[in-house]
């Protein structure tokens, strides 16, 4: 596994809510912890 997959792995499956927003304060990323703990539901 490369880095880049380990931590997409790390970052999808960690407890904390992790949200990455691009330059312009848009959403591109949210792990399923975040989505919890905002009550999102896709």
């Amino acid at each position: 596994m490369n880095d880049l997959n380990f931590l997409k792995v790390v970052i999808h499956h960690v407890i904390d809510g992790i949200i990455i927003i691009d330059k312009t304060g848009q959403i591109i990323y949210a792990n399923p912890a975040a989505d919890e703990l905002f009550g999102y539901k896709p």
